[in-house]
């Protein structure tokens, strides 16, 4: 290296770097290497090397140039520094020489370039995914979206929410899923008649696509009911046919076919207004439930009141009957006054009696209540009770009536008691009768035994 000041760059000119073992730092000025000489950043016998130099050389050579100092190593060519061209201010001539072996720092860019593409492809992973986010229906309740969105965030795993939406028509119902995954949905809805502000069974079936995290029923095909009626009803939801949307398919599974069952309300309102209208609804209910439960039991005391009343017209045909006993008038007035008598006070009212039971009966089977099918069951036996009493009085009176003379006593006997014995067996069967009437109005009194 030559001695002449003149010959180096001047102390304050940024053309200086320093070798590392891996990397050059720079470019600073021979002002800050010895600062940074003073700091303990690198050591003396550090190589530095400045641009247009030929070689890289310890840096307390380096001072010695700047003193004026003669090294006492001879070199083969002395330093001469070369003041770079303008156009030369590029990374190449920022490079030490070659033949120092120093690693080219050519390395971190393409650390750089790599992390630089890792990053877009998440960036680009990021922005292809599905976003599971749940956005509103232009015709769905606010509220009611509201409700949904925040069960919606609470769940964090691709399930329907257990949780419904209806339009305020009741003409379509929303079910909302976290996956982001394309299903397809069959929806099975069932409400029992005490569920629900009909107060009759009402199921359907329905099935839809998703689509934004909706799937939409809007096609109900009723197996009970006619229509959709606000109240709870059992939801069973099978998802099937998933396929993973976008890139994602070449690596995400599909759904496995799943099957749920949970209780929804299907209500366009608060679940404090539904409950509202429920417990009206149970209290209406119960209402008509105990008026029902009556009418059953008026009905039951009215078929044991006609049967009391049969037994006690045969007691008083058989009453009447006896009176052809009475010999204190000739045969032929006394009959007929025993069949004028019979004819004018219970012939006519058998078959009224008779006209009226088929009327009560028929105002029955226009009503709704307990035991009806059973009830309905008493019109004919009542009928024939009626009819079997009138049939015994005139088989009688045709007896009486064909006599062209006055039987004799012992004859006249021997029908009445024939009377007799088929009135009490036609009074036992509607003792029996009586028994099962009081029995369903009081369900603790027990059929009295037979004699």
């Amino acid at each position: 290296m030559s001695n002449s000041i003149d010959e180096l760059p001047d102390r304050g000119e940024k053309v200086w770097f320093i070798i590392r073992q891996d990397s050059h730092e720079g470019p600073y000025s021979l002002s800050s290497l010895e600062e940074r000489l003073a700091a303990g950043e690198f050591k003396k016998d550090s190589l530095v090397w400045a641009r247009g130099w030929p070689e890289a050389l310890p840096f307390f050579r380096v001072q010695t140039a700047y003193r004026g100092e003669v090294h006492a190593e001879p070199q083969e060519k002395p330093a001469r520094f070369v003041r770079p061209a303008p156009q030369e201010e590029d990374f190449a001539s920022d490079t030490p020489p070659a033949s120092q072996s120093v690693p080219a720092p050519a390395r971190w860019p393409l650390v750089v370039g790599v992390l630089l593409m890792l990053g877009a492809g998440l960036w680009a992973t990021s922005a292809l995914k599905p976003q599971v986010e749940l956005t509103r229906p232009s015709d769905m309740n606010i509220d009611a979206f509201r409700k949904m969105r925040t069960a919606f965030e609470q769940i964090d795993r691709p399930v329907p929410i257990p949780e419904v939406v209806v339009a305020a028509d009741y003409r379509k119902i929303w079910l909302a899923d976290g996956t982001t995954q394309m299903c397809h949905y069959q929806a099975t809805f069932r409400s029992e008649p005490q569920d629900n502000l009909g107060g009759q069974p009402v199921s359907f079936q329905t099935d839809a696509p998703l689509l934004q995290h909706w799937a939409m029923f809007d096609r109900l095909n009723f197996t009970e009911g006619q229509k959709l009626m606000p109240g709870r009803y059992l939801l069973t939801v099978v998802r099937q046919d998933c396929v993973p949307q976008g890139i994602f398919g070449f690596w995400e599974t599909a759904h496995p076919t799943l099957n749920l069952s949970f209780n929804v309300e299907v209500f366009h309102g608060s679940p404090d207004e539904l409950q509202a209208r429920m417990a009206l609804v149970a209290k209406k209910k119960e209402a008509e439930e105990k008026q029902r439960r009556e009418l059953s039991l008026q009905a039951w005391r009215d078929v044991g009141e006609k049967l009391r009343t049969l037994s006690a017209i045969s007691q008083q045909i058989e009453s009447g009957f006896n009176e052809l006993l009475n010999r204190k008038l000739a045969w032929k007035p006394r009959m007929q006054r025993v069949i004028d008598g019979y004819t004018m006070r219970f012939g006519g009212f058998l078959t009224n009696f008779t006209v009226k039971n088929d009327e009560d009966f028929s105002t029955l089977a226009s009503q709704d209540f307990p035991d009806k099918v059973e009830l309905m069951g008493r019109q004919p036996l009542i009928n024939a009770h009626a009819k079997r009493i009138g049939f015994l009085s005139m088989g009688l009176i045709e007896k009486l009536q064909k006599s062209a003379d006055a039987p004799s006593r012992s004859d006249l006997q021997d029908w009445l008691r024939s009377l007799q014995q088929d009135f009490a067996v036609e009074r036992e069967n509607i003792r029996r009768a009586i028994a099962e009437a009081t029995q369903m109005v009081d369900p603790s009194t027990q059929t009295p035994a037979q004699p």
